[in-house]
């Protein structure tokens, strides 16, 4: 069976539909729920825009793991990154995708052991 979409690549160079597959294994979505159990915060995202296309607030949901790492869940895709900050200027220097929940209280359950 022929695909749909032919992605055509004239540069000789990894397309976009590559570097998503071999860069990010396949997320699972994590529970609201279980991201509040594991001691996540909650922060209201001030958007005016989002609430109006998805009919409630945007909030901002992380936990600091520690001064430089941070875990981030995504409201709309209930999806989490690890976050590396850079601690000269604050800004992020790698997003690291977190698996599943499994994958996630493993990581919550190193720091909290420190």
């Amino acid at each position: 069976m022929k695909p749909l979409i032919e992605i055509i690549n004239t540069d000789n160079e990894p397309n976009i539909i590559d570097q998503i597959l071999t860069n990010n294994p396949m997320q699972q979505q994590i529970n609201y729920c279980d991201i509040m159990a594991l001691g996540f915060t909650a922060e209201d995202g001030h958007d005016r825009v989002f609430e109006k296309i998805h009919g409630y607030p945007y909030t901002i949901f992380t936990k600091m793991l520690a001064p430089t790492l941070m875990l981030d869940w995504h409201q709309t895709t209930r999806l989490c990154e690890l976050l590396v900050i850079r601690p000269e200027d604050g800004h992020i220097f790698e997003r690291i995708p977190i698996v599943d929940l499994v994958h996630l209280q493993v990581i919550v359950d190193a720091f909290n052991q420190r």
